[in-house]
C-alpha cells in the first residue's frame, strides 16, 4: 500500500513537472520568473555552474566519500548520464529539458524527490530554474571550469566612445559600461591623480612640491613622467611587500603560545629589493618556491625560499613532534595554492574537494613537494632561525663586523704581551706577600654557586615530595632541589643521591638515573667569560657515554646551552651549544657521501686504500674507511702507528651519538666509500656545517676509582681554543671536535649534575646515560675566569704558602708566572682596562644574524594519504605531483620544488598568472576581476570582466612577467584616471563600481595612514631595511596574552626606530600591533589575500588618540608654525595641503579658523593643558615656539588628520 502510494507521488509530481516546464518555456523572455531577464545564450561557466556547485556538488560533486546516488555533476560524463536506478532516464538530455530528470528534480513539489532536498537548507529561486532550462533547451554546452582553461588574448572589443581609452584596459571596462548604458566619469583633478598614484606605487602621500611640479608640467606626458617616477622609487619595493607580507603571512615571531622571537626580516628586505629591481615574477616565484635548489644557487636564490619558513612553529614542550611537522607541510601547501593558484587546496586535506577536481590523493602529492625539509616539530626555546637556516650577508654589517674583530685581534695580543712582563710593582707586590691579604676574598669574587654536599638531603615540610640539598653558599643563590625538573616537574620512582666521604667531607653519588638540580646557576651566553671547579670520582668503566653535568635543554633535540660528557673511554668532552647537529646516516644503507677535511699527509694514502668497513651497532650500519692495513682489534695507519678499531658515528634514529666496533672487513673498489675516514683524522665535517657549537675532547682518559678535581674554564672567545680543562690542575691537551659556533647559547633552564637536562623522566636512551657511581663534591661556579694559581690552589695542586715563602728573585719560573697573571687579572689597572674592551667588543662583536630558509633531506621522506589529515594515520603512499584537472605535470619536470615552480610558471598553467594580475588588480583599482582573490574554484566569484582577466594575464607573461609594466598600464589607464565622485546615476547603475564607471576610492591601509601621518608630520624615518622595531603600544597588551615564557613585555624602540615605515613594525603573531589591527591589517596567522574592511569607532579613537598620531599631530603644528606662512590661514592650508593633497574651500577654512581661535582661548585659560598635551610622544617639544600656539595647533593638525579624505586615497 505504502509503496503505491509513493508511486502515485512521484507520478503526480512528473505531471506537475511538466506542466511547469511547459508554462515555463511558453513565457516570452521567461517573465513568469519576474523582472529577472535571462541571458540569450546561456554559458555553463557563468550561469550554470555557480547555482550546481553551490546547491548539487555537496551530493553529487568531486568528493567519493559523500557522494550520493552514484550521480555525480561535476564532469561532462556525470551531466549527460544515464540513472543508475533507471538507465532509460538521464540527468540531462541536450536540447530537450522536459526529459531531463534534473528538470523534473528541480521543479518538484514532492518534498521526497525535489532537489535539493528539504534537510539541505538549500533551494533554487524561480529564476535560477529558468536558466537552468534554457541552458538544456539550448543543447546544454558544458564547459571545463572558466579558471581552468588556460587564458586566451582576445581581440578589444569595439566601443562606441572611442576617444576615451588610453590603453587596452578601456576598452573591456567601456564596452561592459556601454552593455548597461553608463558612462565614464570625468577625469579626476591633477591633485587627486597624484596623490592616489602616490600611495598605490608607494604607499606615502605626495609632498608639496610634487604636487605642484605635477600641476605647472603642461605636457603631454606629465602624468607618464610621474608614475616613472615612482615606480623607480625605493618606496614602490616597500609599497609590493606590505602586500605580499600578508600573503607570505609574515610575522617577526614564532607564534603558538610561547610566541617567542624569530629572525625574518632578511627575507622581507629580499622582497624589498626583489620589487625594486623588478624582478621577473615568474623567477620571483621560482626562487622562493624552490630557488635553492636551482644549479649554483646564489645567496639570493637561496634566501628567497624563506617564503615557505613564515609559518607558525611551536616550541612548547611535550607536543608529538610529527604532528606540528605535518602541520608546518600542510602549511606550506595550502599557502602555495592560496598564493600562486587562487585554490583551497585545504579542502582536500581531509577529503577530496566538495567542489572543485582536487582529489585527497592529489592534495597529498603537492604535500609531498613539502615534505622533504630536514625540520622537526617543536624546536627549542630562543632560537631564532631553527634549521635549515642560512647567514645572512650584509655589506654594512660586515663592515663594522670586520672593524671589531681588527679590535679584539689587537686587545688580546696586547694582553698576552702584558701577561709575559713582570713589571716593578708586580715584583713589589710579591715581595711584600700580598696575596696572603687578599687570596680569601679573591677566590669568591664573581662566585655566583657553591655547593659542599656536606649537609643532609631535606624534605620540604610543606611540599612532602620535594627534596633539597645543601645550601648554596652564594647569596641569594637558588636552592637546589633533586629529580626536579623545570619541564617535566618531580621525576617519580628515582632513588636519592648516595651520601658518601667526599674530598672534604661528604659528597653526592648518583646512579645514573637521579640528578641534581641547581636552578638557574651559570646560564651562560656565548660571550661570558665563565669557570666550573669541582671534584669528581668514577669507580668503574661505563658501558655508554655518561652525562656528568648538563644545562642543555632537550639536548637530544639538539638544544643550547653546555654539557660535560665523559665518553665510554674515559675523555672528558665538554660542548657549548646553540645547535648540535652532527652526522647522521640512513640505517641498513652505505650509499652516503660525507667530505671530510682530510691533512695533507694522509691523501696520498687514501689513494692507495683499498679496504673499507663495516662499523655494526644495534643492527645500524655505518661504513667507515681505513687505510691501508687493518686487523681485527687495531688498524695500522700510513705512518705505521697503531690506531684503536672504534669510531665515534652518530645514529640518525634520535641524532645522538653513539660509537661502534669495527665488526667486519670487507674488499672494496668502489671510490664513493673512499669519502669515509676514521675519527682520529675526520677533523671537521662539512655535511655537519649546520651544527652550531664548540666542542672539545680531552686526549687522555681519567684514572677510575679515584678523587679528580676539573676545572673547566672559557674565555668568552666563541672559540674552541678559548675552552681550557684543568684536570688536576693540570692543563690537558685537546681535540677540538666542533669549531663553529655563532649564536646564543642562553636558554634559561636548569643546570644538572648526574644526568642530562630536562629529558623524559624515564631517562632512557640506547647510547646515554647519567652519572652512574660516580661522585661530586664541591662544586664552585664562577661568572669569570679562574687563573691558574687559582686553579692549582683548588686542586690542592699546590698550597698557598708555596707562592709566598720566598721573594720574587727566588721563584721558580712556573710559579712567577702564575703569580703575574694572577696579578695582572686582579690587580693590575692597565690589563683590566683592556680586557675589559675586549669583553665589550666580544660582545659587540655579534655573527650575522640567520635566516630560516627551505632545504631538503637527502633522503626522500616518503609521503602517505593521511585519513583525515591525521599525522598518525597514513594509508596510500604517494610521489609528488600536482592535480590533474589544473595542468597535468610534465614528465620533464624534477619531482621536487624547483619542478613544482617551473609548473607553477608554465605558460599553460591557467591560474597563476591570472590570480597574480587579478590580485594586483586589487591593489590599484580596490577590488578584484575576480572579487574572491583566494578562491578560482568553483565556489568562487566570477570574473566581472572575463576577457579583460584573460588578456591582461597573457599579456603579463608575454612582457617577460614585468610586474611594473602591469602596473603602470592599469594606472595609465582611463580606467584608473576617472574621479572617485559618485553621480546619484551611476550609483543606481553600478551601486558596488563593478563596471568601474568611476575610480575607487578606498580607504588607505593601516600601513598607509600611520606612514602618510608620520611623512607629512616630518617624522617618517625612511630607511630601508633591516631589524624590525616596536613603536609606540599601549601597555599591557602583551602581558595580557603572552606568557613569561615568550616575550612577556613590550619594550619601545627608542630614538626616530619609532617612526619608521610601518612594513618594518615588529609583528608579534599573536599579538599583532593593536593600532594597524583595528585599522584591518592583517593577522597573518595563515596566507591572506584580501583583508577585511571595516568601519568600528575604534578607528576614530586611533587617529585621535594613539599616542604615534597625538605626537605627530603636534609635529606638524610645529611645521605649519615654521613652515606655513605668517597667519592662521596659509598655515591651515599648508597642514590641509600635506594630509588631502589640496587647498581647503573657503567653508572647510573658515569651520578649522574658527576652531583654532577656540583652542587658543581654551589653552590660554588652562596653559597646563597644553604641557599635558606636549607630554605625549618622545619627540621633544620646540622651546622656541609659543606654547598656546603650537597646543591650538596641535589640535588643528589632529583635526585635519581625522578626516576622512586624509585617510582615503582620492
Amino acid at each position: 500500500m505504502r509503496l503505491r502510494f509513493i508511486k502515485f507521488i512521484t507520478l503526480r509530481s512528473r505531471v506537475i513537472s511538466c506542466v511547469l516546464i511547459t508554462v515555463l518555456c511558453s513565457c516570452d523572455q521567461y517573465t513568469f520568473y519576474g523582472s529577472h531577464s535571462l541571458p540569450s545564450q546561456v554559458d555553463f561557466n557563468f550561469h550554470i555552474k555557480p547555482i550546481i556547485s553551490d546547491r548539487c556538488f555537496k551530493c553529487h560533486g568531486p568528493d567519493n566519500g559523500t557522494r550520493e546516488a552514484d550521480l555525480f555533476l561535476h564532469t561532462q560524463e556525470g551531466l549527460y548520464a544515464a540513472l543508475a536506478s533507471d538507465p532509460s532516464r538521464h540527468v540531462i538530455v541536450p536540447g530537450d529539458a522536459s526529459s531531463s530528470e534534473i528538470i523534473h528534480r528541480i521543479t518538484s513539489d514532492d518534498v521526497d524527490t525535489r532537489m535539493p532536498p528539504e534537510g539541505s537548507n538549500l533551494s533554487l529561486t524561480n529564476h535560477e530554474k529558468a536558466l537552468i532550462t534554457r541552458w538544456i533547451d539550448q543543447g546544454a554546452e558544458w564547459k571545463p571550469h572558466w579558471a581552468f582553461i588556460p587564458p586566451e588574448k582576445s581581440s578589444l572589443p569595439k566601443v562606441r566612445k572611442r576617444s576615451w581609452p588610453r590603453n587596452e584596459i578601456d576598452y573591456f571596462t567601456l564596452a561592459k559600461m556601454e552593455e548597461v548604458s553608463l558612462e565614464p566619469s570625468e577625469e579626476a583633478s591633477k591633485e587627486k591623480l597624484i596623490r592616489r598614484a602616490s600611495f598605490d606605487l608607494t604607499g606615502l602621500p605626495p609632498t608639496l612640491d610634487e604636487i605642484d611640479n605635477f600641476i605647472n608640467d603642461k605636457s603631454d606626458n606629465a602624468y607618464e613622467k610621474v608614475v616613472d617616477r615612482l615606480l623607480s622609487s625605493e618606496s614602490f619595493g616597500e609599497r609590493m611587500a606590505s602586500e605580499w607580507m600578508d600573503v607570505a603571512r609574515y610575522s617577526d615571531t614564532h607564534g603558538f603560545q610561547d610566541d617567542r622571537p624569530r629572525t625574518m626580516w632578511p627575507w622581507r628586505d629580499w622582497v624589498i629589493d626583489a620589487f625594486n629591481k623588478n624582478l621577473p615574477y615568474d623567477k620571483f616565484i621560482t626562487w622562493q618556491i624552490g630557488g635553492d635548489l636551482l644549479p649554483d644557487a646564489t645567496y639570493e636564490q637561496k634566501l628567497a625560499t624563506g617564503f615557505n619558513r613564515n609559518h607558525s612553529i611551536t616550541q612548547e614542550g611535550g607536543v608529538v613532534q610529527e604532528e606540528y611537522r605535518v602541520e608546518y607541510v600542510a602549511d606550506r601547501t595550502h599557502t602555495t595554492a592560496t598564493a600562486f593558484l587562487g585554490i583551497t587546496m585545504e579542502c582536500a586535506r581531509c577529503h577530496s574537494h566538495k567542489y572543485d577536481p582536487i582529489s585527497q590523493e592529489e592534495y597529498y602529492q603537492t604535500f609531498a613537494f613539502f615534505n622533504k625539509l630536514d625540520e622537526k616539530g617543536m624546536i627549542d626555546y630562543h632560537t631564532e632561525a631553527p634549521g635549515p637556516s642560512l647567514a645572512v650577508r650584509s655589506n654594512r654589517i660586515e663592515k663594522g663586523l670586520n672593524t671589531l674583530r681588527n679590535e679584539i685581534d689587537k686587545k688580546e695580543k696586547h694582553l698576552q704581551n702584558l701577561n709575559n712582563i713582570h713589571t716593578s710593582e708586580f715584583k713589589t707586590w710579591v715581595d711584600d706577600q700580598q696575596i696572603k691579604v687578599f687570596y680569601e676574598k679573591i677566590i669568591k669574587d664573581r662566585l655566583i654557586g657553591s655547593y659542599d654536599f656536606d649537609e643532609k638531603i631535606r624534605i620540604d615540610q610543606d611540599d612532602k615530595t620535594t627534596y633539597y640539598i645543601t645550601k648554596n653558599d652564594v647569596e641569594d643563590g637558588p636552592i637546589p632541589t633533586i629529580n626536579e625538573s623545570a619541564a617535566y616537574g618531580k621525576t617519580k620512582n628515582l632513588s636519592l643521591p648516595r651520601i658518601v666521604n667526599g674530598i672534604k667531607k661528604k659528597a653526592f653519588e648518583f646512579d645514573g638515573n637521579n640528578f641534581v638540580s641547581l636552578g638557574d646557576v651559570g646560564d651562560f651566553d656565548k660571550n661570558d667569560q665563565f669557570s666550573i671547579s669541582f671534584w669528581m670520582k668514577l669507580k668503574e668503566p661505563l658501558e655508554k657515554k655518561s652525562y656528568i653535568f648538563s644545562k642543555n635543554e632537550l639536548e637530544l633535540s639538539a638544544s643550547r646551552g653546555h654539557n660535560l660528557i665523559l665518553t665510554k673511554n674515559g675523555e672528558l668532552r665538554f660542548e657549548l651549544i646553540h645547535l648540535k647537529k652532527e652526522l647522521s646516516y640512513n640505517s641498513e644503507t652505505i650509499n652516503d657521501t660525507i667530505d671530510f677535511l682530510i691533512p695533507e699527509d694522509l691523501l696520498q694514502a687514501l689513494e692507495a686504500e683499498k679496504y673499507w668497513a663495516l662499523i655494526d651497532n644495534k643492527k645500524k650500519y655505518v661504513s667507515a674507511l681505513y687505510i691501508e692495513k687493518m686487523q681485527k682489534g687495531v688498524i695500522i695507519d700510513s705512518n705505521g702507528n697503531e690506531v684503536p678499531a672504534y669510531v665515534r658515528l652518530d645514529v640518525k634514529e634520535g641524532g645522538y651519538e653513539t660509537e661502534g666496533i669495527l665488526s667486519s672487513i670487507n674488499k672494496s673498489k668502489n671510490r664513493k666509500h673512499r669519502k669515509y675516514l676514521i675519527d682520529e683524522y675526520a677533523k671537521q665535517v662539512k655535511k655537519s656545517s649546520a651544527s652550531d657549537m664548540i666542542r672539545v675532547t680531552t686526549k687522555k682518559s681519567i684514572e677510575y676509582n679515584k678523587w679528580h678535581h676539573l676545572a673547566i674554564i672559557y674565555d668568552g672567545s666563541n672559540l674552541a681554543r678559548g675552552i681550557k680543562l684543568y684536570l688536576d690542575g693540570q692543563f690537558q691537551d685537546l681535540n677540538h671536535d666542533f669549531d663553529n659556533l655563532t649564536r646564543k647559547t642562553l636558554n634559561g633552564v636548569n643546570l644538572f649534575f648526574g644526568n642530562w637536562s630536562n629529558l623524559s623522566p624515564d631517562r632512557t636512551s640506547p647510547d646515554n646515560m647519567g652519572f652512574a657511581n660516580g661522585s661530586i663534591d664541591e662544586l664552585k661556579v664562577y661568572n669569570r675566569q679562574l687563573t691558574l694559581l687559582e686553579v692549582s690552589t683548588l686542586a690542592k695542586l699546590t698550597s698557598l704558602e708555596s707562592y709566598t715563602e720566598n721573594s720574587y728573585s727566588e721563584l721558580s719560573n712556573n710559579i712567577k708566572s702564575k703569580l703575574n697573571e694572577y696579578y695582572r687579572y686582579h690587580f693590575d689597572v692597565e690589563y683590566n682596562k683592556y680586557l675589559d674592551e675586549l669583553i665589550f667588543f666580544r660582545k659587540k662583536n655579534f655573527i650575522l644574524p640567520y635566516v630560516m630558509i627551505m632545504e631538503d633531506i637527502d633522503d626522500l621522506r616518503d609521503t602517505y594519504v593521511l585519513t583525515r589529515g591525521m599525522y598518525d594515520a597514513p594509508t596510500k603512499q604517494v610521489s609528488a605531483g600536482t592535480p590533474e584537472a589544473i595542468l597535468p605535470f610534465p614528465d620533464d619536470y624534477p619531482r621536487n620544488r624547483l619542478g613544482l615552480a617551473w609548473w607553477l610558471t608554465d605558460s599553460k598553467n591557467p591560474l597563476t598568472a591570472r590570480v597574480t594580475v587579478n590580485r594586483y588588480w586589487q591593489v590599484i583599482f580596490g577590488q578584484g576581476i575576480v572579487s574572491t582573490p583566494d578562491d578560482f574554484g568553483s565556489q568562487g566569484s566570477l570574473p566581472t570582466h572575463p576577457q579583460l582577466l584573460d588578456w591582461l594575464a597573457v599579456d603579463f607573461m608575454e612582457t617577460g612577467w614585468d610586474l611594473k609594466v602591469l602596473l603602470k598600464n592599469m594606472v595609465m589607464s582611463s580606467t584608473y584616471m576617472q574621479s572617485s565622485r559618485i553621480e546619484p546615476g551611476s550609483l543606481k547603475k553600478d551601486y558596488d563600481n563593478t563596471y568601474y564607471g568611476r575610480s575607487s576610492n578606498k580607504r588607505l591601509t593601516a600601513e598607509m595612514i600611520r606612514d602618510h601621518v608620520l611623512a607629512i608630520s616630518g617624522l617618517l624615518n625612511r630607511e630601508i631595511g633591516g631589524p624590525p622595531v616596536k613603536p609606540y603600544q599601549p601597555p599591557g597588551v602583551w602581558q595580557a596574552v603572552a606568557n613569561t615564557i615568550g616575550e612577556y613585555k613590550y619594550r619601545k624602540s627608542l630614538g626616530n626606530l619609532v617612526h619608521r615605515k610601518s612594513l618594518y613594525t615588529y609583528w608579534k603573531r599573536t599579538i599583532p600591533p593593536p593600532s594597524m589591527v583595528t585599522l584591518d591589517a592583517s593577522m597573518r596567522d595563515k596566507c591572506t589575500v584580501k583583508r577585511e574592511a571595516t568601519n568600528t569607532p575604534l578607528q576614530a579613537m586611533v587617529l585621535l588618540n594613539d599616542p604615534q598620531y597625538v605626537e605627530a599631530s603636534r609635529i606638524l603644528a610645529e611645521r605649519m608654525l615654521k613652515e606655513g606662512g605668517l597667519d592662521v590661514e596659509d598655515r591651515i592650508i599648508f597642514a590641509f595641503k600635506l594630509a588631502t593633497s589640496r587647498k581647503p574651500n573657503a567653508l572647510e577654512l573658515g569651520e578649522l579658523v574658527d576652531l583654532y581661535d577656540q583652542q587658543i582661548q581654551y589653552y590660554s585659560q588652562t596653559p597646563e593643558a597644553s604641557m599635558e598635551l606636549f607630554s605625549i610622544g618622545d619627540s621633544p617639544v620646540d622651546r622656541d615656539i609659543d606654547n598656546i600656539k603650537l597646543a591650538a595647533s596641535t589640535i588643528i593638525a589632529s583635526t585635519i588628520i581625522n578626516l576622512d579624505e586624509t585617510v582615503r586615497k582620492g
